[in-house]
């Protein structure tokens, strides 16, 4: 279990606002059918490359860290420049929960199409609220601070940990004097056949997803009943439209809707309201998909009635900021598919 620690604010990071003439992070995309030889490919690219660029790989497949084991036995690069990273082999993975690796040669977070939680936070604070983010990520949350200020305080820990969930409503009281609003968006799984998923697969996906809300929420609950606050908790068309080969994930994420129903008919009575959202966004990694597969994204697209992927700042993040605000107030116990219309619940 990591270390917790609160970033203070800092000085700009140089990697936000960064002149044109300086030198940037760029990527480079393998992409193909299972068993292709990518991976044989990029352990190439690197062997070659190496000496003349600062590299760091990401793997993102089906057998993502079957991927980056291989590279790092290969020995092509430094082991702690090989990152494995569960964001899913399919546009619906894909669009979950983007995850950011945040190597020195990798530049994530970005100002269009980074990962929702990201924009998410910027538009809340565009909005004048003060946040409380915990994630794994210490790069991506110094960077973060760096660039909002003293609107955001970083924590680093596991959401699996009861006692983070304690430390992050404690340090929102500490440092902003209450507690309006909690939205849960962390989790992580692996893609894989039901039949193939294993216990640790299992408990990756409830431990983050499932047991990460239900902490939070709890750990919350004495300050959203003085606050009369909101709950707001992610949910996924993985699980209300069953895609294969996503079993822990979507069980993790539709156990959330459930809670989250129940849990809104029990707090009402304190004036707690708790929703849930399932969105599709073109996140990064739905971007670096689409641009890998035009016609599989183009066909994922025409499926969607609105004929595209949702713009994570635009169409929802403020669907979320949305439910967070006092023009909800009558609202609890709900789902919003902020979708385009591609799932339509009953």
């Amino acid at each position: 279990m990591p270390e917790n620690d609160i970033t203070p604010a800092q000085q700009p990071n140089p990697h936000f606002h960064q002149p044109l003439n300086q030198p940037r992070a760029f990527r480079l995309g393998v992409a193909g059918p299972v068993g292709t030889g990518k991976s044989s490919i990029l352990a190439t690219l690197c062997r070659e490359l190496a000496g003349e660029l600062s590299m760091a790989v990401v793997t993102n497949d089906i057998y993502t860290d079957e991927d980056a084991r291989f590279l790092r036995s290969a020995g092509v690069l430094p082991t702690e420049r090989i990152r494995a990273v569960e964001t899913g082999a399919c546009p619906h993975t894909a669009i979950r929960d983007d995850v950011s690796a945040n190597l020195d040669a990798v530049e994530d977070l970005e100002e269009a199409y980074g990962p929702l939680d990201l924009v998410l936070i910027r538009v809340f604070v565009e909005r004048g609220a003060r946040v409380v983010v915990v994630d794994l990520q210490q790069e991506a949350g110094d960077a973060l601070v760096a660039d909002l200020g003293d609107a955001v305080v970083f924590i680093r820990g596991d959401v699996s940990d009861r006692a983070v969930g304690d430390l992050a409503v404690d340090t929102a009281v500490e440092r902003f004097g209450a507690l309006d609003a909690l939205v849960n968006n962390a989790s992580a799984s692996r893609v894989r056949p039901f039949t193939e998923q294993t216990e640790d697969d299992w408990k990756l996906a409830l431990d983050t997803g499932l047991f990460a809300t239900r902490n939070f929420m709890l750990a919350a609950y004495p300050e959203l009943r003085r606050s009369q606050g909101a709950v707001i908790n992610f949910a996924s068309g993985a699980g209300t439209d069953g895609q294969p080969n996503q079993a822990s994930y979507a069980a993790a994420k539709e156990a959330i809707r459930g809670l989250s129903r129940v849990v809104a008919n029990e707090w009402a009575a304190d004036q707690i309201r708790v929703n849930v959202v399932a969105p599709m966004a073109r996140t990064a990694g739905v971007a670096a998909w689409a641009e890998a597969n035009p016609e599989q994204y183009a066909l994922s697209a025409a499926k969607v009635p609105l004929g595209r992927f949702g713009d994570p700042r635009t169409d929802v993040a403020p669907v979320i900021a949305f439910l967070a605000s006092d023009d909800a107030r009558y609202i609890t116990g709900q789902t919003l598919m902020a979708d385009g219309g591609a799932i339509k619940l009953r």
